[in-house]
């Protein structure tokens, strides 16, 4: 692509680049990709815009499932400016997605650290620490979100096994009435839901969550 063949002054060239920055993020928002990849390009020849304009393409080549070069440019955006907490955020999905929980997790607290309240951070650290074992633990990084828990199908996972673990049947009985809030949940999470609860001795609430999902779905 032929750029024009003269920079404007420093300043306003600036201001363009942080305005094509602008537009590069909405149009993301809208699902417009391309235009938003071809703003964002402009984005990065300014130093001062360059870190977002990564992120900002990175987060567009992760919806293109162009895994690794998102991860890429998220990282270079990290590197310019590591208190870019989108870029952050985005990074530690890459790698989840990928499969390398190894990566994910520092990533993950390092959000934590720049934002205390990120709920999707403490989900996924949260879930880390459950899965070893540690329940109290998970507990403890999810009570200051617990109402952003109740809300996503993998927190209220998290929290029935901590709560069931921990010896606190009657908090993962009254689970039931925020799963019956979700919206949108995988196919297979009531099934898995239902099997936690009947194991953790639940099991009227276990075939509540089976009956609930086939009335939903009678296919």
């Amino acid at each position: 692509m032929l750029l024009c063949g003269v920079l404007p002054p420093v300043s306003t060239f600036g201001a363009q680049a942080q305005a094509a920055l602008q537009r590069a993020a909405a149009l993301v928002q809208e699902g417009r990709l391309q235009e938003a990849d071809q703003q964002a390009q402009l984005a990065l020849s300014d130093p001062a815009t360059r870190a977002a304009a990564c992120s900002v393409l990175g987060a567009i080549r992760v919806q293109q499932d162009r895994l690794e070069e998102g991860a890429e440019l998220l990282q270079e955006a990290i590197r310019l400016d590591p208190h870019l907490l989108g870029a952050q955020l985005n990074l530690a999905q890459v790698y989840t997605l990928q499969g390398k929980d190894e990566l994910a997790l520092p990533v993950f607290r390092r959000v934590l650290e720049l934002d205390p309240s990120n709920a999707a951070a403490r989900v996924a650290l949260a879930h880390a620490e459950t899965e070893k074992g540690n329940y109290k633990r998970s507990l403890e990084l999810a009570k200051p979100a617990l109402a952003a828990f109740k809300q996503s199908p993998e927190g209220l996972l998290v929290l029935a096994t901590d709560f069931l673990k921990t010896g606190d049947p009657s908090s993962a009985k009254a689970l039931l009435e925020d799963s019956r809030r979700l919206r949108d949940v995988p196919p297979a999470w009531p099934v898995n839901f239902a099997k936690l609860l009947v194991k953790g001795g639940l099991v009227a609430e276990g075939i509540d969550v089976l009956e609930r999902a086939r009335k939903a779905d009678p296919s």
